[in-house]
């Protein structure tokens, strides 16, 4: 089994990582502190990200993925294996 969708709820010094599969099975929940985010989110093949659009969710959406799409765009291929969705 293969996390296909991770949901990430970020707050100011620890990510809460939600990882489903194809099927909607949960394969991973787990918090993260701000420091080791990014080394973590490394650690997960290929997948979607889900990050709620707030100011902090740009930053870090520009780590991963350069320039933010415009406001409308539903998802996007980034450079790297990761695509951020936008609600």
């Amino acid at each position: 089994m293969t996390i296909k969708v991770i949901g990430i709820d970020i707050a100011k010094n620890v990510f809460q990582l939600h990882g489903i599969d194809s099927e909607g099975r949960t394969l991973l929940r787990k918090r993260v502190r701000r420091s080791e985010f990014l080394l973590e989110l490394s650690l997960y093949p290929s997948c979607l990200i889900g990050l709620e659009a707030g100011s902090g969710a740009h930053h870090w959406a520009a780590t991963q993925s350069g320039p933010i799409p415009p406001s409308g765009t539903t998802s996007r291929k980034s450079r790297s294996c990761r695509a951020f969705a936008r609600y």
